[in-house]
């Protein structure tokens, strides 16, 4: 080795990746949820009956109706994913009343409701 030679050393810059905060979603009050209760059994007043103890919990008001799908076996609950913090007491208040396991699933974030529940044969039962 020629000792007049220098050695230099290589050095490398890496960027650092710049990190994008995920935007937080906050839920709504429940006194500010859009809820629909659609009756889909033949039981008259069905979805106005349960709608009161959505109501005794402190939820907005749920609208009410009949669904276009008649005789649905099991009851449904879909709620949008901003609003899941709701979950757990929206099957308790149901199951509370009623000897039922709901199928629970997600709204479209775009959905006009933050729940929609559907009641099915299983609550008359």
């Amino acid at each position: 080795m020629n000792p007049s030679a220098q050695i230099s050393p290589s050095v490398q810059i890496t960027p650092i990746p710049t990190l994008t905060p995920t935007p937080t979603v906050t839920a709504k009050e429940k006194s500010e949820l859009n809820i629909e209760i659609l009756n889909s059994t033949t039981k008259a007043g069905l979805a106005s009956q349960v709608a009161k103890l959505f109501e005794a919990e402190d939820f907005n008001k749920p609208a009410t109706g009949n669904a276009e799908e008649k005789d649905q076996n099991i009851t449904s609950v879909k709620i949008k994913i901003s609003e899941n913090v709701y979950q757990d007491e929206i099957v308790k208040i149901l199951t509370g009343q009623y000897n039922i396991e709901p199928e629970t699933s997600y709204l479209s974030p775009e959905s006009e409701n933050d729940i929609e529940i559907t009641l099915g044969l299983d609550v008359l039962e």
